[in-house]
Parts: structure tokens; C-alpha cells; sequence
């Protein structure tokens, strides 16, 4: 925990409040996920993608450096595990992981539920998917995860 912790006061949390108050306001929003991986990394990359759009900011974190110049990689794990309940790889995590970088599962999160809003006609419609999509039905996270173009 203290690793997670320093790496991430390391990041200056404090100075992107703005944006980690929206996160977390969106997920007074949704329902709660599955055990899976898939749901849960569906469940926190929707509440990234919707504050960066609320607030024209992406957190300054390793993942979102590392993630873009990873992409295939993190991608190819990610349809490994997905059907997973050990999140261990993924979230709440310090850099102990097979990235070397901590919570890669919310760029991973964050690219599918970009993937979904950037395919969707209606923007608004595909904002108010993302949200209310029912995080605990491991069939649907699946499809909206195909929709994305995520596992293409």
C-alpha cells in the first residue's frame, strides 16, 4: 500500500482534483460491477473517459504514458484476463504487476469506453450508455467491450 500511495502522491493528486471529483461523482452514477475484470475495468475507464470530457483533463499518471506506447500489449493481456476476478494485474495495484505500472486497468477502461463514444452517432446517447450500463451483467460489459472495437 504505501508503494500505490507514493506513487501516487507522487502525481500531485491534489493539483487535479477537478477531474478525480468528477471520477468518483460518476460512479454515485453507476451500478455497481461484477467480480470480473472486464466489469470492473469497464466501470473505472468509463468514470476516467467522462471526466476528462467534463473537464478537458486526463490525470498525469504512468499509465496514460505508458498505456499509448504499450498498446498492444496491454490490449493482448487484457483479452487474456478479462474473465478474471484476480484484479491484481490491474487495479488498486502498485507497480508490483506484469506492466511494471500501477492501475493499468483504467487506461484499458478508458480506451474501450473511448473506443464505444468516438463509434457512437448520438454523443450524448453513448454518454448516457456509458453510465448506466449494468456493470453486474457480465453478458452485456462483453458486448458494450465489443462495441468498442476494443478486442479488434
Amino acid at each position: 500500500m504505501r508503494s500505490r500511495l507514493r506513487t501516487f502522491f507522487a502525481t500531485r493528486p491534489f493539483v487535479n482534483n477537478r477531474q478525480n471529483n468528477i471520477h468518483e461523482y460518476v460512479h454515485t452514477q453507476q451500478q455497481d460491477s461484477s467480480d470480473r475484470l472486464a466489469a470492473r475495468v469497464a466501470y473505472e475507464g468509463v468514470a476516467e473517459f467522462v471526466a476528462e470530457r467534463v473537464t478537458g483533463h486526463r490525470p498525469p499518471l504512468q499509465l496514460y504514458t505508458y498505456g499509448p506506447a504499450h498498446s498492444d500489449t496491454v490490449r493482448e493481456q487484457f483479452k487474456a484476463d478479462m474473465a478474471k476476478t484476480d484484479w491484481t494485474d490491474w487495479l488498486y495495484n502498485s507497480d508490483h504487476n506484469v506492466f511494471g505500472v500501477p492501475d493499468m486497468g483504467y487506461f484499458a477502461g478508458y480506451e474501450i469506453a473511448k473506443g464505444f463514444y468516438d463509434r457512437a452517432r448520438d454523443k450524448r446517447e453513448a454518454i448516457r450508455t456509458l453510465i448506466q450500463l449494468p456493470y453486474g451483467d457480465d453478458t452485456a460489459v462483453h458486448d458494450y467491450i465489443v462495441k468498442s472495437g476494443y478486442l479488434a
